[in-house]
């Protein structure tokens, strides 16, 4: 029981055994040769044991409705966070203090990750410690690959029972136990993640506030004729779906039809020599945010090395920026400290936790996983190839 339930209970307890105190010294006072009477005494007994039990239940009913979901500074699983169609599973992390009304940051791994892979390898925890917010770390239900499905109908469209719903419910769960600002929930995410990312903001652009992609493709880039999901395109990975910036606009808008409210802030990080997932998706992404915002595809702002060498940054209006690595592969570098900004969650540099160093993944860190993320894709063209023929 909360140490507030014991110290107002024992004041109520004392108070009353001090007024019951006084009841019988003045009867003693006005009547010196007779004992106070035994049916005051009962009663008096009756209504403080009534009242203290009356209480006990009123602590014990505002400590359930005030009961944390996960404990404090740790990587827990949620399991019940409302409707999952999917099965998609939830990690949380909610600092040791929170500020009021805190943003939520929804952290979305790649193939071959997990939601615990993504908290040990992005630097998110140690900025919501710094910072006071929430993040949300979804892990696939999609265990051959471990990709995320950006692929079928039902992920492509808000309400159709996708992974893109699972991770909706969460944000709302979320937003609602621990009265976090709706209007600062942001998304992030990396490869598949980022594929996510663009999905999520387009089906649920009211829902975030905005997103950064981190090497990923167009939103419905990925979209499967068949309906499988999770399904590889090969098509899009290797750049080869190219079309008007409105047609990928008109793509984008069908993921929630009938919205026509803003939409959400948008930050686009590709390498120039990612392998993986063609850098002609960089192009491509700009140009469906840039006709959903009605920017033009030239930059009205380039910045030579921004954040850092060897990034340029592009400027296509205040809701769209991109960055270009020159020289950088899919081993690109992500949780950057420059992504608070972006969210408007301020900080330099966020401090670590406590006796650990920066958790902040670099082109050299991610490069101990590369090796393995290259034989998974190679494992998934051979296989994709292979049913196509």
């Amino acid at each position: 029981m909360h140490a507030w339930c014991f110290e107002i209970l024992a004041s109520f307890g004392i108070g009353v055994c001090l007024s019951y105190h006084l009841k019988t010294r003045r009867e003693r006072w006005n009547s010196p040769n007779q004992m106070p009477s035994r049916s005051n005494s009962d009663c008096s007994s009756v209504i403080m044991t009534l009242f203290a039990h009356l209480f006990l239940a009123l602590c014990y009913l505002i400590i359930a409705s005030t009961a944390e979901v996960v404990p404090r500074s740790t990587f827990s699983e949620v399991t019940d966070f409302g409707t999952n169609p999917t099965n998609t599973r939830m990690f949380l992390y909610v600092p040791s203090t929170l500020v009021p009304d805190p943003a939520i940051v929804v952290g979305i791994h790649g193939c071959s990750g997990s939601g615990e892979w993504y908290y040990e390898n992005s630097e998110w925890a140690s900025f919501a410690e710094a910072h006071g917010f929430i993040v949300i770390y979804p892990s696939t239900p999609y265990l051959e690959w471990s990709c995320w499905d950006v692929s079928s109908a039902k992920a492509l469209n808000r309400g159709g029972g996708g992974n893109t719903d699972s991770i909706a419910n969460m944000v709302t769960f979320t937003t609602s136990e621990y009265s976090a600002d709706p209007a600062r929930v942001f998304v992030t995410g990396i490869s598949s993640g980022a594929m996510l990312t663009n999905v999520l903001v387009n089906a649920y652009p009211d829902l975030f506030a905005a997103g950064i992609a981190y090497a990923g493709v167009p939103a419905g880039c990925y979209y499967s004729a068949a309906n499988v999901e999770a399904e590889w395109n090969v098509t899009c990975a290797t750049g080869e779906s190219i079309t008007s910036g409105e047609h990928w606009a008109d793509i984008a808008r069908d993921m929630s039809p009938g919205y026509d409210g803003p939409r959400p802030r948008m930050q686009i990080y590709h390498g120039d020599e990612d392998e993986i997932i063609s850098p002609q998706n960089y192009h491509e992404t700009i140009k469906q945010y840039a006709a959903l915002f009605g920017y033009s595809v030239s930059p009205v702002e380039t910045i030579l090395n921004s954040p850092e060498a060897p990034f340029t940054k592009y400027i296509f209006g205040p809701n769209l920026t991109g960055v270009v690595g020159d020289g950088i592969t899919h081993s690109i570098e992500f949780s950057r400290p420059e992504d608070l900004e972006w969210f408007g969650l301020t900080l330099s540099r966020a401090t670590p936790f406590p006796g650990e160093s920066s958790k902040s993944v670099s082109a050299k860190t991610f490069d101990r996983i590369r090796p393995n993320l290259s034989a998974l894709f190679d494992a998934i063209l051979n296989t994709t190839r292979n049913q196509r023929l």
